[in-house]
């Protein structure tokens, strides 16, 4: 359908050029020609102008209708973004080239550039008409199915706001990188001599602007820290737990190590990161015993509030707590901040900061329930890594790992490791990265974040309307709760009694997928060996928790909101079961001895909703036993350390949006 132009009796008082707030009606008065210029809200200023237009005529105007806009704006314009998008939440417009799907071009979906402009995730889904439009090959052909009878993929953190935030901010954000030299790049945390020139120097001024900008530490603080550049929060992690091994491993005896997390809690790759320190063993303390391994090991322990703390050896043959300061410690704290999934601010238990490990990748303003990052919790950390992913775009990868200048031995152990990384051996650090991450601060700071057209004003605005829908949607729900409503960057959910323990063995929660239509991870792995009956009370296990990660567009959540008043109220959503209805299936299942197949959880599922069609019975039955599988591949593969990137591998990164069939 066109959308018809809005016209204004007399000079609008809110209209302005795209991207530019400055350039109202009296700007446009200046210069007739100027009528032509298209506004925020797509409408021509001729329409919004009419006495600054009055004698404009646009059949006088040459077709160049792009003279008085900005470079960022024409890039924007070209590529049909920003202030130019015209393409649905969570899809772009590109061009493919003929070798790509013929060579369609126009609007596709923002994760694999799948034709015909959906949201979707997955190829298979939109070739087999799961998804809003069918690609023939040719063509973009609609199915008739609806956000309405959609189960919603809400796994990982996959950032999909990208068009609220070209309306709420009026940005055309552009990076630039024009070819200014040739050489090879040098950093300052290889060794270059700073007083000599590193190709980093530029960049950390601006890093420690951005942490000043967010209100997370002060000039004077910042003074403490060094930084390194990297590209992303994992990465800068990983290499923070390997310099920590690095470390202490050169300074005493002990080579097998902890990794203290307090659960559920995010699992890096502690593999890479004992790799990482393992290069330097010629540096390990060579005064030990003759039994002393010649490489650092390290083991993921998860811990409870309640409980007691864990206890260890170190190398020097005594046991040891978190708490302990001793350098034959074996313990390396890491947290959080705020946490994933919980969303909690984690009291921190080492004594010793240099021992502790953090992970800024939420620490922005709108995973805050006040819109504000609480300065006075912020833990004291011999590291701290952050990345553009959670604020930017996890496209774009660029991060840096913050660490204390004090111990020494922390920032030498730090640069070594990060000197190994950065090399041609595993593809040297380009200065698109650093220089890009400039450029990204400079457009994020342009205005204070208080504002609500800022970068993190626009997105804390669309944090706090994800997390409206939601908590209404459940609000009094007797299946399910929300533990941290409006804290952090995802939604952590309890089952309620009497309908715990109905979870075991499935690696997507059943009651989200069947009646909410939502597919969500129990985040079974997340507690790490710790016993959630030990906080949350007798009966939870670790399968009566649900993640929902609050990174798709603001309509996904305000449609499963929907769908949960529905269901929490005692009704059920057209094509999914109903609360009881899920109870009773899920009580079945139990009961039965043999192992579930699809068939039998069909047969299951349509005794206890036998208003479901055949279809959609099936719908659910597949689902349900695909969770199952992949439960089995993630304890068959990931165990125990269940690191990131073997998760990635069993449950897929990305998988289509999945439609309901109808009666």
């Amino acid at each position: 359908m066109m959308m018809m132009p809005m016209v204004y009796a007399a000079d609008s008082t809110s209209w302005h050029k795209f991207g530019d707030t400055s350039k109202t009606c009296d700007w446009v008065a200046a210069f007739t020609k100027r009528c032509g210029v298209k506004g925020v809200d797509k409408t021509l200023a001729m329409y919004a102008c009419e006495d600054a237009c009055s004698d404009y005529n646009d059949e006088d105007e040459d077709e160049d209708e792009d003279e008085d806009l900005d470079v960022d704006a024409q890039i924007m314009q070209e590529w049909r973004g920003g202030q130019y998008r015209d393409c649905p939440a969570e899809s772009m417009w590109w061009s493919h080239d003929e070798s790509v799907f013929g060579g369609y071009t126009g609007c596709v979906a923002e994760n694999r550039l799948l034709p015909c402009g959906q949201d979707g995730y997955d190829s298979d889904a939109m070739l087999e008409g799961k998804n809003t439009y069918l690609w023939t090959g040719s063509e973009c052909v609609e199915t008739g199915t609806t956000v309405e009878n959609r189960t919603f993929w809400i796994m990982w953190g996959l950032p999909a706001d990208t068009s609220r935030l070209m309306e709420l901010t009026g940005l055309n954000p552009v990076v630039k990188f024009p070819l200014l030299r040739q050489s090879y790049p040098a950093y300052s945390f290889q060794g270059v001599d700073s007083i000599g020139g590193a190709d980093d120097l530029d960049a950390i001024p601006s890093m420690k602007s951005w942490l000043e900008y967010i209100d997370a530490w002060t000039a004077d603080e910042l003074e403490d820290y060094g930084i390194i550049m990297d590209e992303g929060a994992e990465q800068g992690m990983v290499w923070a737990i390997g310099g920590k091994m690095l470390e202490f491993a050169q300074l005493s005896c002990t080579r097998q190590f902890y990794l203290f997390m307090e659960a559920p809690a995010y699992g890096y790759s502690t593999s890479s990161a004992a790799r990482f320190a393992n290069l330097y063993s010629s540096r390990f303390l060579d005064d030990c015993p003759e039994d002393t391994p010649d490489e650092v090991s390290i083991s993921v322990v998860g811990w409870l509030p309640g409980t007691d703390l864990p206890v260890r050896t170190g190398g020097d043959g005594n046991e040891y707590t978190v708490e302990d300061v001793n350098v034959n410690s074996p313990w390396i704290e890491t947290l959080v901040f705020p946490e994933n999934p919980s969303g909690v601010l984690k009291i921190t238990r080492a004594q010793d900061s240099n021992r502790r490990v953090c992970d800024g990748v939420y620490l922005y303003p709108m995973f805050f329930s006040d819109g504000e990052i609480p300065k006075e919790k912020l833990p004291e950390c011999s590291t701290w890594a952050f990345s553009a992913t959670k604020i930017y775009s996890a496209m774009v990868r660029t991060g840096f790992l913050m660490y204390n200048l004090e111990p020494e031995t922390n920032g030498d152990a730090m640069k070594t490791i990060a000197g190994s990384q950065v090399s041609l051996t595993y593809g040297d650090y380009s200065e698109w990265s650093w220089w890009g991450h400039m450029q990204i601060n400079d457009i994020l700071m342009a205005k204070p974040y208080t504002d609500e057209t800022s970068w993190v004003g626009a997105y804390t605005t669309i944090q706090q309307a994800k997390w409206t829908a939601i908590t209404e949607g459940f609000d009094g729900c007797p299946y399910v709760e929300i533990t941290n409503p409006f804290s952090g960057a995802y939604a952590w959910f309890r089952m309620l009694d009497p309908y715990l323990g109905l979870h075991d063995g499935v690696s997507e929660n059943t009651f989200f997928a069947m009646v909410i239509g939502s597919r969500n991870p129990t985040y079974s792995w997340g507690f790490r060996g710790a016993d959630p009956a030990d906080y949350y009370g007798e009966g939870y296990g670790t399968y009566d928790f649900i993640r929902m990660q609050l990174f798709r567009s603001q309509f996904v959540y305000e449609e499963v909101g929907r769908r949960a008043s529905i269901a929490c109220n005692g009704g059920a959503v057209e094509g999914y079961l109903s609360g009881e209805e899920w109870a009773a299936m899920m009580t079945d299942s139990r009961r039965r001895l043999s192992e579930l197949t699809v068939e039998s959880a069909a047969d299951i599922i349509s005794t206890h909703a036998p208003r479901l069609s055949k279809d959609q019975v099936n719908h659910h039955a597949n689902l349900w036993m695909h969770s199952k599988k992949v439960h089995d591949n993630i304890e068959a593969s990931c165990a125990p350390s269940y690191e990131t990137s073997c998760l990635f591998a069993q449950t897929g990164r990305r998988e289509p949006d999945l439609f309901v069939p109808a009666n």
